[in-house]
């Protein structure tokens, strides 16, 4: 599935969504009171390490982490900032091309906060 994939829900009450389709991350603010729409949302970060972004979880710093479905990475994104911090191969699968492609689909962290699972 290609377009609007992957939601967080923020402690402030926004809502993250990863667009797949333009490789991009809005916020929805005020997302579980909203009565109108926030149409496309506000951009949060765009291209660079995203690759077909999908599934999305919080870390314990109030990052997200991002699994990208075109290149088996994760990224890892400061929200408040918009900054892509960096990106971590987690299936590097030489069967698909690039390796690790089409594979990521969803992510959550590890009750500890030291790891995370990914699908």
């Amino acid at each position: 599935m290609i377009g609007p994939t992957g939601l967080a829900l923020g402690k402030d009450n926004t809502l993250y969504v990863s667009d797949a389709l333009t490789n991009r991350i809005v916020a929805i603010p005020d997302a579980t009171i909203r009565k109108d729409s926030a149409g496309q949302g506000r951009e949060v970060t765009k291209e660079g390490l995203l690759k077909r972004p999908l599934a999305m979880c919080w870390t314990p710093g109030d990052h997200l982490l991002i699994t990208n479905g075109l290149n088996g990475q994760v990224v890892e994104v400061d929200p408040a900032t918009g900054t892509q911090l960096y990106a971590q191969w987690v299936d590097a699968n030489k069967a698909q091309t690039p390796p690790g492609n089409g594979d990521l689909f969803g992510i959550a962290m590890t009750p500890d906060g030291n790891g995370f699972y990914y699908v």
